[in-house]
């Protein structure tokens, strides 16, 4: 009506230089009262869009969002993110489907039971993210992961701590370069990068 009410909206704003392909950079949060259920939710969705060069469909840049237990059992999804000052530049928004990381957790469950370690579906560019994941410190250095279309799921003992949507400790937005100066409009070496991300929210109950 007549009245009008600001909204306390806040914007996460990430910038870095220098990030080599197949390199990252990240703003995490870890839950401090422990961990979370996500499990009564079928989606999680945000709004992000790059700021400068490098992003847009088949760009250098891509927007990831990563959930889970530690740094050594999570899930990952990444996309493209369109750049610019209008409101077209937030589209489309991010969705990430849980029932693909289920049916992911499953076929890498399947394969650890058959005593297979190689990396299901995943890519150049997804084998190259699961390598520069730090490897765990004082303990086994198996590496179990499977892909499919941006969707990775990754760990290091699927018999002992998978990625869990029941037990999430960890949620983590950051960009990732998945190409150097090949793709639309790439960015410079002084370049800063920018990434905008809004609205994180859990959705489809």
């Amino acid at each position: 009506g007549a009245q009008q009410q600001q909204v306390n909206e806040r914007s996460l704003r990430l910038q870095a230089t220098a990030i080599p392909v197949g390199g990252r950079a990240e703003a995490y949060f870890r839950f401090p009262e422990g961990q979370r259920n996500l499990m009564g939710y079928r989606e999680l969705r945000m709004w992000a869009r790059g700021r400068g060069r490098g992003w847009e469909a088949n760009g250098d840049l891509q927007v990831f969002v990563k959930i889970g237990r530690d740094v050594d059992n999570f899930y990952l999804y990444r996309t493209s993110a369109r750049s610019g000052t209008t409101r077209d530049a937030w589209e489309p928004e991010v969705r990430v489907r849980f029932d693909k990381f289920y049916a992911l957790r499953a076929k890498l469950q399947n394969a650890f039971l058959q005593n297979r370690q190689d990396l299901l579906g995943c890519t150049a560019l997804d084998s190259a993210l699961i390598a520069r994941s730090g490897l765990p410190v004082g303990g086994r250095i198996d590496r179990y992961a499977a892909c499919e279309d941006g969707y990775i799921v990754y760990t290091i003992d699927p018999s002992v701590t998978p990625p869990n949507l029941a037990a999430v400790q960890e949620l983590a937005v950051g960009m990732v370069r998945v190409d150097s100066l090949s793709g639309i409009d790439p960015p410079m070496a002084s370049d800063t990068l920018e990434l905008w991300v809004d609205d994180l929210r859990l959705a489809d109950v």
